[in-house]
């Protein structure tokens, strides 16, 4: 005879319906019952039929993370992404529900949607969006049409009848300004994307510089060097130590900027005469140096966090938050002994 929640009750020795909610992770069952219960489901090898469930309920708790890249499968989305997972997956976990990679591939040329297998096959309760490109306005609406709760990490031009959790780029540009007033720097210089002329992708980029470039002139100080390469990023680093005068230092946009300019400088001997500043992902950060180098670290797992509690809340039916964009603060990472970092460098 099969085994059923009903002959699990009569062996525990409780209800059908306590059964029922044990595998439902109902709180209201006892830890004692739920040891009980447990032992037998594993002793007989009984596990709840999740599709059913979710079949009947419409509740299948799992939320979407809807990765959206240009073009080509064989390139990974950015490495913030993984920081982005763990914190909406912790977060999701409280609550029982599972995060659902999906990867969503777009044509940045003309915005068509390459692959959309996942808006006809995939079920969920709602949707974290990442974007790797920009997001056309049919996406968008094919999001909408899905009928679920979606909010978006690190997006400026989110639609404003969603959420989008970004970071407070502001912030970070601000306290790297103040770092560099309080210890005296006089030239300093900017090394990060060409903006100017892709702004729609290096919107962060230009946030960082003009806040950076306003918090210094507001005290007295000026970006006496800039460059905003546009292939050869190696070849433009090494400009800044080719002169006689030399930036005291350089705030870069990422790690990638600031590691090409650490090499240029250690192929002159200059690393130490140069402090070198960058806002850093969640990969980057090594507390083993966290105090030799000079770095913004970015919320990445609390902006996965966010969203997916928002999420939470809208599922079960909490009250909406006002705000349609919600902005993270990061955490400034100081260092000083440059001789240190010198060593650190090479």
């Amino acid at each position: 005879m099969p085994i059923t929640q009903k002959r699990i009750a009569e062996k525990a020795g409780v209800t059908q319906k306590t059964v029922s909610l044990y595998f439902k992770g109902s709180p209201l069952v006892s830890d004692q019952t739920k040891e009980k219960i447990g032992k037998i489901a594993e002793k007989y090898g009984y596990w709840s039929n999740s599709a059913a469930v979710s079949i009947k309920t419409k509740k299948f708790k799992r939320v979407a993370l809807l990765a959206v890249q240009a073009e080509s499968t064989s390139q990974l989305p950015h490495p913030q992404m993984m920081a982005f997972m763990n914190g909406a997956a912790a977060e999701l976990e409280t609550e029982g529900y599972s995060l659902v990679f999906a990867p969503v591939r777009i044509n940045a040329r003309t915005g068509e949607i390459l692959s959309s297998n996942f808006f006809s096959s995939l079920s969920v309760d709602a949707v974290i969006g990442v974007p790797g490109c920009s997001i056309p306005e049919k996406l968008d609406k094919m999001i909408d049409s899905m009928g679920v709760p979606a909010v978006w990490l690190n997006r400026d031009d989110a639609p404003e009848t969603v959420h989008a959790i970004n970071f407070d780029e502001e912030d970070g540009a601000r306290k790297l300004a103040e770092h560099l007033i309080s210890s005296g720097k006089k030239k300093i210089g900017w090394f990060g994307p060409d903006y100017l002329h892709k702004e729609k992708f290096h919107f962060s980029s230009r946030v960082r510089y003009e806040r950076i470039k306003m918090e210094l002139e507001k005290s007295g100080k000026r970006i006496f060097m800039e460059r905003f390469p546009i292939s050869n990023i190696s070849a433009d680093a090494a400009l800044f130590f080719a002169g006689d005068e030399i930036p005291d230092a350089l705030v870069c946009y990422n790690f990638y900027f600031a590691e090409t300019v650490f090499h240029a400088a250690a192929a002159k001997n200059l690393s130490s005469q140069t402090e070198v500043l960058h806002f850093a992902s969640q990969w980057e950060h090594n507390p083993a140096v966290s105090g030799l180098k000079t770095y913004y670290l970015l919320p990445e797992t609390e902006v996965g966090r966010k969203g997916a509690s928002i999420l939470l809340e809208t599922l079960s039916g909490g009250s909406e938050i006002n705000e349609n964009i919600i902005y993270m603060k990061g955490t400034l990472f100081s260092g000083t002994d440059r001789e240190k970092l010198k060593v650190v460098a090479l």
